[in-house]
């Protein structure tokens, strides 16, 4: 809820942008993704289901900087629940634009480095840093391509925790329905690499299932981790999407 302290910083902002930013992270705190697309800009909406949303327990706003009659800088301040379980302020900034009369708020690519609130990848300094596990290790656990949006790639990243090098000897997955896109070769002492794979195929069913094989070597000794894969996934959200989307006009 927006607080006195935060109406104050407000003056001049337009009512209906406040009150919008307030349905959008109130939707947002309750968890409640569906409802919160309703404020996300079109262009966006692949964008914003395909991010990985952080857990805060409070949001306030800040202030409102208008760039123009249609367009607007929102700073926003989150008590997000760090991993260590601990409550931290992160403070980050948004782009709200007037869209068919509308506001809307603007979301980047998850994969695009910059300063975030919900996506939990924000640039501010933290209180306590988050420590990352000495082992190797696969994220995300599941992965997941959309049915609205199939073409797009998809991204496992590994991190190496020990204080030997890994090399990727073997990546396998189902070649009548992926492709492996990147490969990388090696992954250092303490640093990730990025395995990037392309959904190829054509079934028409949904929430579909598959899996990714990885095997992984260290010092002669390998490791082989197996990550559970949905394709041609369908929710509720997706389905909101979908239903938003033109038809297609049937050819002549």
């Amino acid at each position: 809820m927006l607080t006195l302290l935060s109406l104050l910083f407000l003056a001049g902002a337009p009512d209906d942008l406040t009150d919008t930013i307030q349905l959008y992270w109130d939707a947002l705190l309750a968890s409640d993704k569906a409802s919160a697309m309703e404020f996300v800009h079109p262009e966006d909406l692949n964008n914003f289901i395909n991010r990985r949303e952080a857990l805060f327990k409070s949001w306030k706003l800040l202030d409102t900087e208008l760039k123009s009659e249609n367009e607007a800088e929102v700073r926003i301040q989150l008590q997000r629940i760090l991993s260590t379980g601990s409550v931290g302020p992160v403070k980050g900034k948004e782009t709200w634009v007037k869209h068919e009369g509308s506001w809307k708020v603007r979301v980047r690519p998850p994969g695009e480095q910059y300063r975030s609130l919900v996506s939990g990848d924000s640039t501010s300094k933290r209180t306590q840093p988050t420590q990352r596990p000495k082992d190797l290790e696969i994220r995300p656990d599941r992965l997941t391509f959309y049915s609205i949006n199939p073409e797009q790639p998809r991204f496992l990243r590994i991190w190496n925790g020990l204080d030997v090098a890994a090399e990727i000897q073997e990546i396998s997955v189902d070649p009548e329905r992926f492709e492996v896109v990147q490969k990388p070769k090696k992954i250092e002492i303490g640093s990730n690499a990025t395995v990037k794979i392309r959904y190829t195929g054509s079934d028409t069913g949904e929430n579909l299932e598959s899996e990714i094989r990885l095997r992984l070597v260290q010092e002669g000794e390998a490791k082989e981790f197996v990550i559970p894969v949905i394709y041609n996934f369908m929710d509720e959200i997706s389905r909101w999407v979908s239903r938003q989307q033109p038809k297609k006009a049937n050819p002549d």
